[in-house]
């Protein structure tokens, strides 16, 4: 079987200032718990990890630390090597593959971030990473002339500003609307949640 492996990029030419988002929000009937295991780092705070992966909460995800990547669905690696230039002008930030792993580029994520690296560069690729995990094994692209663009059923083509964007977003603490349309389009065959164990659902009553 194919094993996807996809990178979140980012340019050199990447300005600092932070735009504003409108996040998503919505409160699901039930939740699945996404454990995370963080390898120990000093720049991978496992508090800011789990709080980053807690971005895809509105889907009904709650995201809970362990200490043992034997009990994890998700693993999050630091890479330490050398920040390289890819051809087209960017630098891989992390990568996730198939089955829950998640490596981190450590030198590309200083390059944006500095040292330590910012949680406007931190959270925004971990939570980016998680969303592959959770299935959605495509990139939102910011352009909808893009051929990569896939339709939503009901809400037509997926494509603008988005947390699941191929480049990283800068300050984006969140999922949008449009990651929200992208999750009901997500693999669920190739999501870690498959595995998981339901943690209850809410009944709920309306006059």
């Amino acid at each position: 079987m194919t094993r996807p492996l996809l990178l979140l990029a980012a340019f050199a030419a990447c300005g600092d200032d932070l735009a504003s988002y409108d996040l998503y929000d919505a409160e699901p009937s039930e939740f699945r718990t996404l454990t995370l295991w963080v390898q120990p780092h000093d720049e991978l705070p496992p508090d800011l990890a789990r709080a980053a992966c807690a971005s895809w909460r509105p889907e009904g995800v709650l995201c809970e630390t362990v200490p043992d990547p034997s009990e994890a669905l998700v693993r999050i690696h630091a890479y330490e090597g050398e920040c390289v230039e890819r051809e087209d002008g960017t630098y891989a930030l992390g990568h996730a593959t198939v089955g829950g792993g998640i490596v981190l580029e450590i030198a590309c994520l200083r390059k944006f971030g500095g040292t330590p690296i910012s949680e406007e560069v931190l959270w925004p690729t971990v939570a980016h990473e998680v969303g592959h995990q959770l299935g959605i094994w495509h990139h939102v692209p910011t352009d909808c002339d893009d051929p990569e663009t896939r339709t939503h059923p009901e809400r037509g083509p997926v494509c603008g500003p988005a947390l699941m964007n191929p480049m990283m977003r800068r300050g984006l603490m969140g999922m949008l609307y449009l990651d929200h349309l992208a999750y009901e389009l997500r693999d669920q065959d190739l999501s870690v949640l498959r595995l998981a164990p339901h943690e209850g659902c809410t009944f709920t009553a309306s006059d």
